[in-house]
């Protein structure tokens, strides 16, 4: 499908926000680990000088200040590892990509089931499904009309699209319900900023810490993190490229049941492809 991989750019994007407030410089093929190598300093590669923040030494930006508070420090660590293991999460967030806004709703576990509504702004709006190894697709006319695929949307007539991973065209819209996409690759015990408390209030009545992660570009993003354990991470949000970017996280480790659609809600033909 020719506009296909459109609709995994949520997942996609939202990752790619954690890592620009990861402050990590990994080599992984992950999304945690796929920021560029900073530049060498002019006149070669000589040993770091700690002294000007150069060479990724402690003062490279986001260090460990001597003064910061232990307990913050705890409690920012706890939720990065519990975000690292999490078996199941929700994720809502507004982010833009290549200019465009996107608003997502995605609940996912590690045996790859998810519920997920992802609209773009001018691309249209879908809904997927996958339980197992089965798959539900519904989107708008917009969104076919966008992926070349109008007489297809005209057929399903705001129906489903129902089929199996074993599809290749239906298993590329599962591509976003992958969770270790997101979590499983984060270095937890790499992970170099500096944190400062900016605050605390409440997050839907749960207690909340909002930290200032400072990356070694000088970049911020604010962190909201359960002020009680478990240490979840609640929400973040930065500005990148001018645009503001928020992630909510909530209903960590919670059973997910995916509840398929009436069969009158499906759309079952066997001459249509959805490719």
């Amino acid at each position: 499908m020719r506009r296909q991989a459109r609709a995994t750019l949520g997942v996609t994007a939202a990752a790619a926000v954690l890592v620009a407030v990861s402050g990590c410089s990994g080599e992984s093929d992950s999304y945690w680990g796929a920021r560029s190598a900073e530049p060498e300093a002019e006149g070669g590669g000589g040993e770091p000088d700690a002294s000007s923040g150069k060479g990724g030494g402690p003062a490279a930006g986001g260090p460990r200040a001597d003064d910061e508070d232990p307990q913050l420090r705890e409690m920012f660590d706890s939720a990065l590892a519990e975000f690292a293991d999490a078996e199941s999460l929700r994720l809502t967030g507004s982010l833009v990509d290549a200019g465009s806004r996107m608003e997502l709703d995605i609940w996912l576990d590690s045996d790859g089931d998810c519920s997920a509504d992802v609209a773009m702004e001018g691309e249209g709006a879908m809904t997927i499904l996958k339980s197992a190894d089965l798959v539900w697709v519904k989107a708008d006319d917009l969104f076919w009309e966008v992926a070349g695929l109008h007489e297809l949307g005209v057929q399903l007539d705001g129906r489903y699209l129902h089929g199996s991973t074993r599809d290749p065209a239906m298993a590329g819209f599962t591509e976003l319900c992958v969770l270790e996409e997101l979590t499983g690759d984060l270095p937890v015990d790499e992970f170099d900023a500096g944190i400062t408390e900016q605050g605390r209030s409440e997050l839907d009545g749960t207690p909340v810490v909002d930290i200032e992660v400072t990356e070694r570009d000088g970049e911020t993003a604010v962190m909201r993190v359960a002020v009680e354990a478990p240490h979840y991470l609640h929400e973040i949000s930065a500005v990148e490229d001018g645009e503001q970017q928020r992630m909510v996280f909530d209903r960590y480790n919670e059973p997910l049941e995916i509840t398929p659609p009436r069969p009158e809600e499906i759309f079952l033909p066997g001459e249509v492809s959805p490719v």
